[in-house]
């Protein structure tokens, strides 16, 4: 065998001790504890709406200690990062329980209760993420034709870590259905904690 094919099947055998000893396989979904969570579009116009707004944070979470389910809740940004309650409702952290009709039942959660849902997540041996979409990107999706919600699922990001897809959805009948075209989905870039602000007080720290 000459050196070629040597250093050929040296690389193949290295690959295939990294993806089957410590290395995230291709193939192996990440850990998020959960396989999709909808917010329709009512809902994140709550949060949209406000004139403080100018990001929603996404981050994986549990609705209960023993909720195998898992689930996504949301929160309005401002402008220096910060998650924030609103102050014309009071809305903090919406967490997404479940798809009625074309619509979607949230359960409301203040700081305290949200840094729960996150660490009983954690606590399961899930990883924690927080995905920041901006509210322009999400006010386009919601523009397009029969979209009424979005859709979230784990996902790979490009150093193997977790983060969020983010889809175009029509709600109805209790089901979320996808729409194609574009701008119709996207991936979250630089999820924390790969990429978090260190003047930021995130709920899953």
């Amino acid at each position: 065998m000459n050196n070629k094919h040597t250093f050929s099947a040296a690389l193949v055998v290295m690959f295939l001790m990294f993806t089957s000893c410590g290395g995230p396989s291709l193939t192996e979904p990440p850990k998020a504890g959960f396989t999709q969570a909808v917010f329709d579009e009512d809902g994140l116009n709550v949060l949209l709406k406000d004139s403080a707004c100018r990001q929603v944070r996404f981050y994986n979470a549990r609705r209960t200690s023993d909720d195998k389910a898992g689930t996504v809740m949301a929160v309005a940004v401002s402008s220096d990062g910060s998650d924030y309650a609103l102050a014309s409702s009071g809305v903090f952290y919406r967490m997404s329980d479940k798809i009625v009709g074309s619509n979607v039942s949230y359960l409301e959660r203040d700081r305290g209760a949200a840094q729960e849902a996150c660490r009983w997540m954690g606590g399961e041996g899930y990883d924690l993420v927080a995905v920041d979409v901006s509210a322009r990107v999400l006010r386009k999706m919601l523009s397009i034709s029969k979209c009424n919600g979005i859709r979230v699922t784990p996902v790979r990001a490009d150093d193997g870590g977790l983060t969020f897809r983010f889809a175009a959805a029509e709600l109805a009948g209790g089901t979320a259905s996808g729409i194609s075209g574009p701008g119709s989905s996207m991936i979250g870039g630089e999820p924390c904690p790969a990429y978090c602000s260190e003047d930021v007080e995130y709920a899953h720290q």
